[in-house]
């Protein structure tokens, strides 16, 4: 199948296709359902890679939620990680959740649970500009990881906080 995207959120799968006019006549055939217009179509997927779908918007997510995005083994079952909204994409890798600051724990040990990581994409309006937005490192890997930023960056100037709270 040309297929070269997909995403699924709020019950409804999208898939791209793309290549050459045949192949993709013939998948839009045996995979069925609605087409968009050409337009309709770039457009979707223009505002899922600029987040500017509904889901991604501050004033339509709920209400003072922070926006993770978890990177997750493809193998990762859809629902492996039980939460009440989520944007799957890159074809099951990649899911965006909105979570209250008291779920961010036991969803980031869900995720490192499916050999993933969990990003803190956009914080509550509430929250302070210095909450922890990676998936912290076990102890060795971050010891490893500081000493590597303190010979690369003796003076601290580079992103200070920004991979890890220092």
């Amino acid at each position: 199948m040309p297929i070269t995207a997909a995403t699924f959120a709020d019950g409804q799968l999208r898939v791209r296709l793309g290549g050459a006019q045949s192949a993709v006549h013939k998948a839009v055939l045996r995979i069925g359902g609605d087409t968009l217009t050409e337009t309709d179509a770039t457009r979707y997927w223009q505002d899922l890679r600029d987040h500017r779908l509904d889901f991604f918007q501050p004033d339509i997510a709920p209400v003072d939620n922070d926006l993770w995005r978890a990177a997750v083994p493809l193998t990762t079952p859809i629902d492996a990680l039980p939460v009440t909204r989520q944007l799957i994409d890159w074809g099951g890798q990649q899911r965006w959740v909105h979570l209250t600051s008291d779920q961010a724990t036991e969803f980031r040990t869900m995720v490192a649970r499916h050999s993933g990581h969990a990003t803190l994409f956009r914080p509550a309006k509430s929250k302070p500009a210095d909450t922890e937005r990676f998936q912290p490192l076990p102890p060795p890997l971050l010891a490893l990881h500081q000493r590597i930023k303190k010979a690369m960056d003796p003076k601290g100037i580079l992103n200070a906080g920004r991979l890890f709270l220092e």
